[in-house]
Protein backbone atom coordinates (compact mmCIF):
# COMPACT_ATOMS: atom_id res chain seq x y z
CA UNK A 1 0.00 0.00 0.00
CA UNK A 2 1.10 3.48 -0.81
CA UNK A 3 2.07 5.42 2.09
CA UNK A 4 3.11 9.11 1.04
CA UNK A 5 0.60 11.15 2.25
CA UNK A 6 0.78 13.35 5.07
CA UNK A 7 -1.73 13.80 7.90
CA UNK A 8 -1.90 17.62 9.70
CA UNK A 9 -3.62 17.81 12.88
CA UNK A 10 -4.60 21.06 14.68
CA UNK A 11 -6.24 21.69 17.54
CA UNK A 12 -6.79 24.85 19.78
CA UNK A 13 -6.44 24.14 23.40
CA UNK A 14 -7.98 26.96 26.23
CA UNK A 15 -6.48 26.98 29.76
CA UNK A 16 -8.90 26.18 32.23
CA UNK A 17 -9.15 25.56 35.52
CA UNK A 18 -10.15 22.09 36.13
CA UNK A 19 -12.41 22.10 39.18
CA UNK A 20 -14.62 24.54 37.05
CA UNK A 21 -15.66 24.07 33.58
CA UNK A 22 -16.70 27.59 33.21
CA UNK A 23 -13.91 29.27 34.31
CA UNK A 24 -11.16 30.18 31.96
CA UNK A 25 -7.44 29.87 32.85
CA UNK A 26 -4.37 31.77 31.29
CA UNK A 27 -0.34 30.97 30.28
CA UNK A 28 1.00 34.54 31.70
CA UNK A 29 4.19 35.91 30.11
CA UNK A 30 6.10 39.37 30.71
CA UNK A 31 5.55 41.78 27.73
CA UNK A 32 6.12 39.21 25.52
CA UNK A 33 4.81 36.03 23.80
CA UNK A 34 6.51 33.19 21.55
CA UNK A 35 5.31 34.43 18.13
CA UNK A 36 8.37 33.01 16.15
CA UNK A 37 8.49 29.71 15.07
CA UNK A 38 12.64 29.43 16.70
CA UNK A 39 10.01 29.84 20.06
CA UNK A 40 7.56 27.16 19.45
CA UNK A 41 8.69 23.83 20.88
CA UNK A 42 8.55 20.49 19.06
CA UNK A 43 8.22 16.85 20.11
CA UNK A 44 9.19 14.02 17.37
CA UNK A 45 8.34 11.07 18.13
CA UNK A 46 9.07 8.40 14.96
CA UNK A 47 6.16 9.40 12.11
CA UNK A 48 4.31 11.86 14.73
CA UNK A 49 5.57 15.37 15.30
CA UNK A 50 3.73 17.91 17.95
CA UNK A 51 4.17 21.39 17.75
CA UNK A 52 3.03 23.75 20.19
CA UNK A 53 3.06 27.24 19.32
CA UNK A 54 1.12 30.91 20.39
CA UNK A 55 -0.87 33.15 17.90
CA UNK A 56 -1.37 36.97 19.20
CA UNK A 57 -5.03 35.75 18.89
CA UNK A 58 -4.87 33.64 21.97
CA UNK A 59 -4.68 36.81 23.63
CA UNK A 60 -7.82 38.42 22.78
CA UNK A 61 -10.33 39.13 25.31
CA UNK A 62 -11.96 42.42 26.01
CA UNK A 63 -9.41 44.18 23.73
CA UNK A 64 -7.74 42.57 20.32
CA UNK A 65 -3.91 43.89 20.78
CA UNK A 66 -1.00 43.54 17.93
CA UNK A 67 2.41 42.21 18.65
CA UNK A 68 3.54 45.58 19.09
CA UNK A 69 1.22 46.62 22.09
CA UNK A 70 2.07 42.89 23.48
CA UNK A 71 6.02 44.04 24.22
CA UNK A 72 3.93 46.80 26.54
CA UNK A 73 2.04 44.91 28.14
CA UNK A 74 3.31 44.09 31.77
CA UNK A 75 1.31 40.72 31.68
CA UNK A 76 0.03 38.78 29.08
CA UNK A 77 -2.37 36.48 29.31
CA UNK A 78 -2.50 33.81 26.76
CA UNK A 79 -5.86 31.98 27.25
CA UNK A 80 -5.33 29.26 24.46
CA UNK A 81 -2.33 26.97 23.13
CA UNK A 82 -2.12 25.87 19.25
CA UNK A 83 -1.02 22.30 18.92
CA UNK A 84 -0.32 21.06 15.04
CA UNK A 85 0.19 17.51 14.66
CA UNK A 86 1.58 15.76 11.72
CA UNK A 87 1.81 12.14 11.15
CA UNK A 88 3.62 10.82 8.62
CA UNK A 89 3.33 7.93 5.90
CA UNK A 90 0.40 6.52 6.34
CA UNK A 91 -2.34 4.65 4.29
CA UNK A 92 -4.17 6.60 1.12
CA UNK A 93 -6.95 4.84 1.82
CA UNK A 94 -7.02 5.11 5.39
CA UNK A 95 -7.07 8.75 5.05
CA UNK A 96 -9.87 8.76 2.08
CA UNK A 97 -11.47 6.93 5.40
CA UNK A 98 -10.81 9.00 8.23
CA UNK A 99 -11.70 12.43 5.61
CA UNK A 100 -14.92 11.19 4.19
CA UNK A 101 -17.41 14.04 4.36
CA UNK A 102 -20.30 12.12 5.39
CA UNK A 103 -20.95 9.30 7.85
CA UNK A 104 -22.87 7.11 5.09
CA UNK A 105 -19.62 7.95 2.97
CA UNK A 106 -17.23 6.43 6.07
CA UNK A 107 -19.81 3.54 6.20
CA UNK A 108 -18.83 2.26 2.63
CA UNK A 109 -15.37 2.72 3.35
CA UNK A 110 -15.36 0.88 6.63
CA UNK A 111 -13.78 -2.02 8.07
CA UNK A 112 -12.66 -3.33 11.71
CA UNK A 113 -9.30 -2.55 10.44
CA UNK A 114 -8.93 0.85 9.47
CA UNK A 115 -12.02 1.70 12.20
CA UNK A 116 -9.34 0.11 14.94
CA UNK A 117 -6.76 1.90 13.67
CA UNK A 118 -8.20 5.31 13.78
CA UNK A 119 -8.54 4.28 17.40
CA UNK A 120 -5.13 3.32 18.10
CA UNK A 121 -3.94 6.36 16.29
CA UNK A 122 -6.24 8.64 18.02
CA UNK A 123 -5.22 7.63 21.77
CA UNK A 124 -1.57 7.33 20.75
CA UNK A 125 -1.87 10.82 19.77
CA UNK A 126 -3.92 11.71 22.55
CA UNK A 127 -1.37 10.20 24.88
CA UNK A 128 1.81 11.85 23.29
CA UNK A 129 0.50 15.97 23.45
CA UNK A 130 -0.98 15.53 26.89
CA UNK A 131 2.07 13.79 28.39
CA UNK A 132 4.05 16.80 27.40
CA UNK A 133 1.43 19.47 27.32
CA UNK A 134 0.93 18.67 31.14
CA UNK A 135 5.05 18.51 31.69
CA UNK A 136 4.88 22.02 29.93
CA UNK A 137 1.73 23.18 32.40
CA UNK A 138 3.68 21.26 35.49
CA UNK A 139 6.54 23.46 34.63
CA UNK A 140 5.54 26.69 34.77
CA UNK A 141 2.75 25.79 37.83
CA UNK A 142 5.92 24.72 39.68
CA UNK A 143 9.05 26.91 38.39
CA UNK A 144 6.56 29.64 37.81
CA UNK A 145 4.35 29.46 40.40
CA UNK A 146 1.06 30.22 38.35
CA UNK A 147 -0.72 27.45 40.24
CA UNK A 148 -4.02 28.53 38.87
CA UNK A 149 -3.17 26.11 35.69
CA UNK A 150 -4.15 22.73 35.67
CA UNK A 151 -3.35 19.53 34.68
CA UNK A 152 -5.22 18.02 32.00
CA UNK A 153 -7.00 14.47 33.26
CA UNK A 154 -5.59 11.85 30.90
CA UNK A 155 -8.89 9.59 31.34
CA UNK A 156 -11.16 12.20 29.00
CA UNK A 157 -11.44 12.52 25.25
CA UNK A 158 -10.45 15.74 23.99
CA UNK A 159 -10.47 16.13 20.40
CA UNK A 160 -14.13 17.02 20.01
CA UNK A 161 -13.13 19.63 23.08
CA UNK A 162 -9.82 21.04 21.30
CA UNK A 163 -11.94 21.34 18.37
CA UNK A 164 -9.47 19.18 16.15
CA UNK A 165 -9.13 19.67 12.70
CA UNK A 166 -7.29 17.72 9.99
CA UNK A 167 -6.02 18.03 6.46
CA UNK A 168 -4.24 15.68 3.92
CA UNK A 169 -1.37 16.94 2.78
CA UNK A 170 -2.20 20.93 1.00
CA UNK A 171 -6.32 19.46 1.08
CA UNK A 172 -9.21 20.98 2.50
CA UNK A 173 -10.25 21.32 6.13
CA UNK A 174 -12.18 18.00 8.09
CA UNK A 175 -13.12 17.34 11.17
CA UNK A 176 -10.32 14.72 13.50
CA UNK A 177 -12.79 12.79 15.52
CA UNK A 178 -11.43 9.30 16.09
CA UNK A 179 -14.41 6.32 16.98
CA UNK A 180 -15.76 5.38 20.22
CA UNK A 181 -15.32 8.40 22.54
CA UNK A 182 -14.34 8.07 26.02
CA UNK A 183 -16.98 9.59 27.85
CA UNK A 184 -9.15 27.93 38.40
CA UNK A 185 -10.16 31.19 40.07
CA UNK A 186 -7.17 33.09 38.58
CA UNK A 187 -5.51 35.80 40.78
CA UNK A 188 -3.38 38.22 38.58
CA UNK A 189 -0.17 37.95 40.42
CA UNK A 190 2.04 41.30 40.69
CA UNK A 191 5.01 39.67 41.09
CA UNK A 192 6.67 39.71 37.68
CA UNK A 193 9.08 36.52 38.05
CA UNK A 194 5.77 34.40 38.09
CA UNK A 195 5.54 35.38 34.58
CA UNK A 196 7.01 33.85 31.32
CA UNK A 197 9.41 36.21 29.73
CA UNK A 198 11.97 34.50 26.86
CA UNK A 199 14.53 33.10 28.76
CA UNK A 200 11.49 31.23 31.12
CA UNK A 201 10.08 29.79 27.64
CA UNK A 202 13.60 28.51 26.79
CA UNK A 203 14.00 26.97 30.02
CA UNK A 204 10.48 25.23 29.74
CA UNK A 205 11.09 23.95 26.07
CA UNK A 206 14.13 21.96 27.11
CA UNK A 207 11.96 20.53 30.30
CA UNK A 208 9.24 19.40 28.14
CA UNK A 209 11.65 17.54 25.57
CA UNK A 210 13.48 15.79 28.69
CA UNK A 211 12.71 13.35 31.05
CA UNK A 212 13.29 15.53 34.64
CA UNK A 213 10.26 16.20 36.96
CA UNK A 214 9.76 19.42 38.48
CA UNK A 215 11.99 19.98 41.44
CA UNK A 216 9.22 18.91 44.05
CA UNK A 217 9.22 21.89 46.56
CA UNK A 218 8.20 24.29 43.57
CA UNK A 219 5.39 21.96 42.97
CA UNK A 220 4.04 21.77 46.42
CA UNK A 221 4.31 25.26 46.81
CA UNK A 222 2.46 25.90 43.99
CA UNK A 223 -0.02 23.64 45.23
CA UNK A 224 0.20 25.10 48.31
CA UNK A 225 -1.03 28.09 46.40
CA UNK A 226 -3.83 26.79 44.75
CA UNK A 227 -5.07 25.28 47.99
CA UNK A 228 -5.17 28.71 49.33
CA UNK A 229 -6.87 30.24 46.23
CA UNK A 230 -9.71 27.88 46.73
CA UNK A 231 -10.27 28.39 50.58
CA UNK A 232 -8.34 24.98 52.06
CA UNK A 233 -6.03 27.22 54.19
CA UNK A 234 -5.28 24.25 56.59
CA UNK A 235 -3.87 22.02 54.04
CA UNK A 236 -2.27 24.63 52.37
CA UNK A 237 -0.45 25.86 55.01
CA UNK A 238 0.99 22.54 55.75
CA UNK A 239 1.59 22.20 52.20
CA UNK A 240 3.98 25.31 51.73
CA UNK A 241 6.35 24.11 55.13
CA UNK A 242 6.52 20.45 53.30
CA UNK A 243 7.91 22.72 50.20
CA UNK A 244 10.06 24.45 52.55
CA UNK A 245 11.54 21.27 54.63
CA UNK A 246 12.74 20.39 51.08
CA UNK A 247 14.50 22.88 49.75
CA UNK A 248 15.99 23.51 52.66
CA UNK A 249 16.93 19.44 52.62
CA UNK A 250 17.98 19.38 49.05
CA UNK A 251 20.92 22.69 50.15
CA UNK A 252 21.68 20.92 52.91
CA UNK A 253 23.08 18.42 50.41
CA UNK A 254 25.25 20.65 48.26
CA UNK A 255 28.66 20.98 49.35
CA UNK A 256 29.46 23.93 51.36
CA UNK A 257 32.09 25.37 48.82
CA UNK A 258 30.06 25.42 46.06
CA UNK A 259 28.18 28.00 48.11
CA UNK A 260 30.99 30.21 50.24
CA UNK A 261 33.76 29.15 48.32
CA UNK A 262 36.81 26.11 49.18
CA UNK A 263 38.57 28.92 52.30
CA UNK A 264 35.71 29.12 54.00
CA UNK A 265 34.47 25.54 53.64
CA UNK A 266 37.68 24.33 54.93
CA UNK A 267 37.69 26.75 57.68
CA UNK A 268 34.27 25.07 58.93
CA UNK A 269 35.68 21.88 58.12
CA UNK A 270 32.74 20.22 56.59
CA UNK A 271 31.46 18.99 53.27
CA UNK A 272 27.82 19.75 53.17
CA UNK A 273 25.12 21.20 55.86
CA UNK A 274 23.26 18.25 56.10
CA UNK A 275 24.17 16.67 59.57
CA UNK A 276 23.74 20.18 61.24
CA UNK A 277 20.64 20.63 59.80
CA UNK A 278 19.13 16.92 60.61
CA UNK A 279 20.60 17.70 64.44
CA UNK A 280 18.93 21.60 64.96
CA UNK A 281 16.07 20.94 62.89
CA UNK A 282 13.85 22.90 60.70
CA UNK A 283 13.08 25.35 63.37
CA UNK A 284 16.69 25.94 64.49
CA UNK A 285 18.05 26.10 61.07
CA UNK A 286 16.06 29.16 60.90
CA UNK A 287 16.35 30.32 63.66
CA UNK A 288 20.24 29.48 64.52
CA UNK A 289 22.01 28.33 61.75
CA UNK A 290 20.94 30.06 58.40
CA UNK A 291 21.04 33.40 60.60
CA UNK A 292 24.77 33.05 61.25
CA UNK A 293 26.13 31.37 57.81
CA UNK A 294 24.52 33.83 55.66
CA UNK A 295 24.72 37.46 55.36
CA UNK A 296 21.67 39.72 55.52
CA UNK A 297 22.19 40.40 51.61
CA UNK A 298 22.30 36.70 50.96
CA UNK A 299 19.38 36.31 53.11
CA UNK A 300 17.35 39.27 54.70
CA UNK A 301 16.39 38.41 58.10
CA UNK A 302 12.95 39.21 57.95
CA UNK A 303 12.02 36.55 55.23
CA UNK A 304 13.60 34.30 57.92
CA UNK A 305 11.67 35.41 60.12
CA UNK A 306 8.61 35.00 58.20
CA UNK A 307 9.59 31.42 57.34
CA UNK A 308 10.13 31.11 61.40
CA UNK A 309 6.78 32.59 61.98
CA UNK A 310 4.89 30.01 59.33
CA UNK A 311 6.60 27.36 61.16
CA UNK A 312 5.03 28.31 64.56
CA UNK A 313 1.86 29.05 63.14
CA UNK A 314 2.07 25.30 61.26
CA UNK A 315 2.64 24.31 64.58
CA UNK A 316 -0.23 25.66 66.49
CA UNK A 317 -2.44 24.74 64.00
CA UNK A 318 -1.10 20.98 63.97
CA UNK A 319 -0.87 20.29 67.65
CA UNK A 320 -1.98 23.40 69.49
CA UNK A 321 -5.55 22.55 67.84
CA UNK A 322 -6.05 26.08 66.32
CA UNK A 323 -8.61 25.56 63.58
CA UNK A 324 -9.07 28.80 61.96
CA UNK A 325 -5.57 29.68 59.45
CA UNK A 326 -5.72 34.11 59.39
CA UNK A 327 -6.02 34.06 55.03
CA UNK A 328 -3.64 37.39 55.31
CA UNK A 329 -1.11 35.83 57.58
CA UNK A 330 -1.48 32.66 55.75
CA UNK A 331 -0.45 34.71 52.17
CA UNK A 332 2.60 36.58 54.00
CA UNK A 333 3.79 32.90 55.41
CA UNK A 334 3.51 31.44 51.50
CA UNK A 335 5.24 34.36 50.09
CA UNK A 336 8.18 34.36 52.67
CA UNK A 337 8.74 30.95 52.05
CA UNK A 338 8.75 31.44 48.03
CA UNK A 339 11.38 33.96 48.56
CA UNK A 340 13.60 31.84 51.09
CA UNK A 341 13.16 28.88 47.94
CA UNK A 342 14.27 31.47 45.44
CA UNK A 343 17.13 32.70 47.19
CA UNK A 344 18.87 29.20 47.84
CA UNK A 345 18.00 28.09 44.68
CA UNK A 346 20.06 31.39 43.60
CA UNK A 347 23.16 30.87 46.00
CA UNK A 348 23.53 27.62 44.25
CA UNK A 349 23.20 28.44 40.79
CA UNK A 350 25.16 31.13 40.91
CA UNK A 351 28.30 29.14 42.24
CA UNK A 352 27.30 26.71 39.66
CA UNK A 353 30.80 26.08 37.42
CA UNK A 354 30.78 27.90 34.29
Amino acid sequence: MKKDSTLLIRMEIPFEDAHNATSGSAMIFHKWLPLDEEDFFVVIDNEITLKFWFDVKCTWWASQPDEDEISRWTNVLARIIYLDITVRNLDNTFLEYISAKTQEDRAKLEDPIRKNQYIKLGEHIQSLFLHHLNRLISYVRAHKGQYWLQEFPLSRDYFSKFSAKAKINNGNWFRFLPPNEKKIKLVISKNYDRFIDKNSWNLAKDFVISNKKPELHWYLLSGAEYLKSKGDSRAALTEAITALEIAINVFAKSEISSVFGEKIADRMGIERFDKQIDHMGLSGTLRYLFPVVFSEEQIPTSVLNTCQDALDYRGNVVHGGQRKVDSKKLRIFIKGIRELCELLEKLLKDNEPA
